[in-house]
Order: structure tokens, then C-alpha cells, then sequence
């Protein structure tokens, strides 16, 4: 496979890409040489930066815009993948339009579905992301570098991201930040984010998590086969990973997790042969965290995850000392989305969130807000409670819910509670208990605001939660 088919990172929301990709493999793309690609790579002499403790070391490459090529035990060896610009442990982050051709250029022929998607090494073309800050003290390191649109050549990320790492024990705490500054002020669908890509290498093939429906109770955690697909299937295993971590291990069960805060739904897999090859290779194990966001041209947007290194069960020992058992429901808009984004026509004000959520009715009958992926128990959200003031002559809501278990419809189901269109702030109260299907835990939630409302309705949402503000 040549170079420009394997940009891996954007596998994890765009599987209609990644078949035209293989399906076209043959092909040349125009502009685009994978061989001169491969030769802009080799010639990057790596510059790196690290950070160790008396248990792991980790580095990262202030040649490739300061991704994580580095992390081991702290006398190796390293489990991380730099075979490409889409390897490494880096950030990435998708939003529209689809295409993307600024200034005219069109972005490579396999990728170009994937719109716009800044990454942190690198491009297509070979061409390595700019770092303009760094600092490390010992303790901490700091990286602040501007991104290459990965489906084009050359063509820097109309924005910056940063980070910065400290080490405790046998973790390494991130805390990640993207901070658009785009002209283009279209406000464009959420799309789903890696939160981040991880790749390791050969030896670490092997995709563990818990997915079941009691977590932290210390029930067994599951083995995530790899998946045998045709080329140009998608290739990666979706999961929901409800204690919020994975981790890659090879055959003695040691290896790299990663916990991300109340994030349950995750990607993974591997690609290549299983157990051999080095950070070069190209067989490669990949991990990410997901969740749909509204990715505004001028939004700041924060998140953090902690890379964990040892053996599978020192892993899953470390999150249940250090993550919330229970997910908490309670959303105060006040300077944020808390990861909730319109869909269906329903249209958000814009960044920045000033003290609640501005929408506004498209008209379609399908507009809805979308919750995060989470997992709440019914028992702990038996009310739902709605702060919101609204300007419709609608006199209906609906809320519904994805329960974990089941199928079809059986997974699904709603309640509809009454509203009031006057324009001013109401607390609706809304039973959830003794619904039909309302048993066990809640994936997600949606809210149509005020079913029937006509274009130009409006709603604005100051909180939503299980107990009354």
C-alpha cells in the first residue's frame, strides 16, 4: 500500500473515505506522489522532548508539530508508531465544508470526503506541522504548534493546538486545547472527534476494555477482536467502553491505556500483522476516544485524557481509583456546550456560550439536542429537569432515550411533556420512571425542544439535569 492510502487517524468517523481509498488504490492521484510523500518523512529528522519518572518516559517530536512518539516503561522499549504523519499519539479534530479546497486547491482524491481535518504531525504530501511554543521544565511540557490539513499538501490548519503533559506515577496527564481562527464562519454539523489517536506498534495488538452494563463492579473485562474485513471495509471496532478506558496490551498483558473523563464511546483495533514490528512498521495498533462536536471558527475547546502504562490489570486498577464511579447529569450552559450539539435543523447561536444555549428552529419537524454518549443508571435520572425559556406557539416537548441492551426498538423510547411558548423562564419537571422502556442505563438522550415549532422559533436552555436547579 503506498503511502497516501494510510492515514489511519481519519479511519475513525468516515468509513465511506476509507472504501473509496482502498477501492481506488491503484489509481495515481494527481498532484499528489506518494514517493515523494515517503521522501519528505525521511528526510524530518526527528527533535524530541522528554519527560521521565523512576516508572515510564515519554517523548514527543517538536519536528511534527510536538505529537507523542514516545512512550515506555522508563527502560523501554517504545510502543508508539510514527510510520506516517497519521501515527504517533496526536490530535486531530473534523468539521465541514466537504470538500475542503481553500484557495482552489483540491485535497487528495481519497481523502477529499473527509472535509476539513487539521492534525498535529503532518499531511498527506509529507509535510511536517509546525511547532511555535515549547517548554519543559521536568515537570511539565508544553506544546503549541499549527496543524497541516491532512487531505492536502502543504496547507497549514487555520488554527492552533497546544498541550501539556506531566507525569504521576505510571501515567502522563494531558490537557488538550484547539483554538479556531477560521474566516470561513459557516456553521457546519458536529462531527465525531478523536479525543486523541493513539497508535502503537506491532507488539501491542491486543484491544481490551469493559463494555458491559455493570461497570466498576469489577466484572471481567472483554478482549476486542480484531476485525477481518475486505478491502475498503472500515476497519476498526466501535465499542462502548463504559468505565471509560482501553488499552492495548501485547501477549504478557502489559502495554498502553488511555481514560478519558465521561467518554464511553471509543474506537479500536489493529491493522497489520499482529506481534511484530517497530515504531517505523507499518502494522499498527489504534485506540481513540469519540464524541460528536460542534466544532465553531472561533471556538476554544478543551479536553484532557491520561496515558496509563503497565500491565492490563495495573490499568484498570488505576481508573477505578481515580474516576468517578457514577457519571454525573447536570449541565449548566454557562460558558459552554458540556457537549451537547444541535441536529435536524436545530441552529446553535455560535461561540462563545454566554450563560446558556441560543437555538433556533430550522422548521424541518426534525430538530433536535443531542446529549454526549454517557451511561446513566434510570435509577439515578428518574426526573429530568428542562430550565428554558421559549418563543413558539408549539405547546409540546418530547425527550428521548437509547438504553443500553436490546435492539431495534426496543432500545428506544420517549416522553412528551407540555410547554409554554410566552418567551419566558420555565422549570419543567419530567418523570422518566415507570416509562416502558426505561430500564437500565441511558446511552443518550435527545430533546426536540417544542415538536411542531415553525422556522425562526426559538429556544434558549440554561440547564438540564436529574435534580431541580
Amino acid at each position: 500500500m503506498t503511502f497516501c492510502m494510510i492515514k489511519p487517524s481519519t479511519l475513525c468517523c468516515f468509513a465511506f473515505a476509507i472504501a473509496a481509498a482502498f477501492a481506488r488504490a491503484a489509481e495515481p492521484a494527481p498532484g499528489y506522489d506518494p514517493q515523494e510523500a515517503r521522501a519528505r518523512i525521511q528526510a524530518v529528522a526527528p527533535r524530541m522532548s522528554f519527560l521521565e519518572n523512576k516508572q515510564i518516559k515519554v517523548g514527543v517530536d517538536l519536528a511534527i508539530g510536538g505529537a507523542i512518539t514516545y512512550l515506555a516503561h522508563r527502560d523501554g522499549p517504545n510502543m508508539i508508531n510514527r510510520h506516517d504523519w497519521g501515527r504517533q499519539i496526536q490530535m486531530s479534530f473534523y468539521s465541514g465544508p466537504v470538500p475542503f479546497t481553500p484557495n482552489g486547491q483540491p485535497p487528495h482524491p481519497h481523502w477529499g470526503k473527509l472535509g476539513w481535518n487539521p492534525i498535529q504531525s503532518g499531511d498527506v504530501g509529507g509535510h511536517p506541522s509546525r511547532v511555535i511554543a515549547h517548554r519543559n521544565d521536568g515537570q511539565t511540557l508544553f506544546v503549541q504548534c499549527v496543524p497541516m490539513q491532512w487531505p492536502l499538501s502543504g496547507v497549514p490548519g487555520d488554527c492552533t493546538y497546544e498541550w501539556t503533559l506531566s507525569l504521576e506515577g505510571p501515567t502522563v496527564a494531558v490537557r488538550a486545547r484547539l483554538v479556531n481562527a477560521r474566516g470561513d464562519a459557516t456553521p457546519y454539523p458536529a462531527k465525531s472527534q478523536e479525543l486523541p489517536a493513539l497508535y502503537t506498534n506491532g507488539p501491542w495488538y491486543r484491544l481490551f476494555s469493559y463494555t458491559g452494563e455493570q461497570p466498576f463492579t469489577d466484572a471481567a473485562p472483554v478482549l476486542i477482536p480484531k476485525r477481518r474485513v475486505a478491502p475498503g471495509e472500515f476497519p476498526w471496532n466501535r465499542f462502548n467502553a463504559t468505565e471509560s478506558w482501553a488499552a492495548l496490551v501485547d501477549d504478557k498483558g502489559d502495554g498502553v491505556g488511555i481514560w478519558a473523563p465521561q467518554v464511553v464511546s471509543f474506537l479500536g483495533g489493529f491493522a497489520g500483522k499482529e506481534g511484530g514490528g517497530g515504531p517505523n512498521d507499518g502494522p499498527t495498533g489504534y485506540l481513540a476516544p469519540v464524541r460528536p462536536e460542534l466544532l465553531d471558527h472561533n471556538i476554544v475547546y478543551d479536553y484532557g485524557f491520561t496515558l496509563i502504562v503497565g500491565a492490563l490489570t495495573d490499568i484498570r486498577s488505576w481508573v477505578y481509583a481515580h474516576a468517578p464511579h457514577r457519571l454525573p447529569f447536570a449541565f449548566r450552559f454557562t460558558s459552554d456546550r458540556e457537549h451537547w450539539y444541535p441536529t435536524g435543523g436545530l441552529k446553535d447561536a455560535g461561540w462563545p456560550i454566554q450563560g446558556r444555549l441560543q437555538l433556533t428552529h430550522g422548521g424541518g419537524g426534525k430538530e433536535r439536542l443531542m446529549s454526549p454518549i454517557g451511561f446513566w443508571r434510570t435509577e439515578d435520572v428518574s426526573r429530568w429537569y428542562l430550565r428554558c425559556r421559549q418563543t413558539t406557539a408549539a405547546t409540546e416537548a418530547e425527550l428521548h432515550f437509547e438504553t443500553f441492551g436490546g435492539s431495534g426498538a426496543a432500545r428506544n423510547g420517549s416522553v412528551r411533556f407540555p410547554i409554554r411558548g410566552d418567551g419566558e423562564w420555565h422549570t419543567y419537571e419530567v418523570t422518566l420512571a415507570g416509562a416502558a422502556e426505561y430500564k437500565g442505563a441511558v446511552r443518550q438522550f435527545s430533546l426536540s425542544p417544542a415538536v411542531g415549532a415553525k422556522a425562526g422559533d426559538t429556544v434558549e436552555i440554561e440547564y438540564i439535569g436529574s435534580v431541580r436547579p
